[in-house]
C-alpha cells in the first residue's frame, strides 16, 4: 500500500512540475465514512423536505426531478441523484451540499489524499 501511495505521489509531483492538472477519482466510501450521506440518502432528504417552512423545502425540485426521470423511463418511482442535481439551481444545491460537508468528519481517506 505504501508503495502505491508513493507512486501516486510521485506522479502528482511530476505533473505539478510540468504545470499539468491532476484528477483524483474516489468512490462514495470516502464520503460515507466521513458522515456524508450516499446519493440515494441525499435524494431521500430532498423528498422528505416537503412542508418545511424555511428555504430547505426542496420538494418542488424533487417533483421536477421525478418528472424528468419518468420522461426517461416511465417505470421509475424515484429520481436519481443526477436528476435532482440537474434541476436544483446553484444556490439551493450549494446550501444542500454545504449542510453535509459542514458536518463531515475527517477520515483516513482524507489523510491519504492529503499525503499526496
Amino acid at each position: 500500500m505504501q508503495d502505491a501511495i508513493e507512486r501516486i505521489a510521485a506522479a502528482v509531483r511530476s505533473a505539478s512540475y510540468r504545470k499539468e492538472k491532476c484528477t483524483l477519482l474516489i468512490g462514495a466510501g470516502c464520503s460515507i465514512t466521513a458522515g456524508i450521506k450516499s446519493a440515494p440518502g441525499i435524494v431521500a432528504d430532498i423528498r422528505e423536505s416537503r412542508g418545511k417552512t424555511d428555504r430547505t423545502d426542496l420538494s418542488y425540485y424533487y417533483d421536477r426531478a421525478l418528472q424528468r426521470a419518468k420522461q426517461r423511463n416511465p417505470k421509475l418511482v424515484q429520481p436519481t441523484y443526477g436528476d435532482c442535481m440537474s434541476v436544483l439551481p446553484p444556490g439551493p444545491q450549494r446550501e444542500l451540499l454545504r449542510g453535509y460537508i459542514d458536518s463531515a468528519k475527517l477520515n483516513w481517506a482524507h489523510v491519504g489524499i492529503g499525503a499526496l
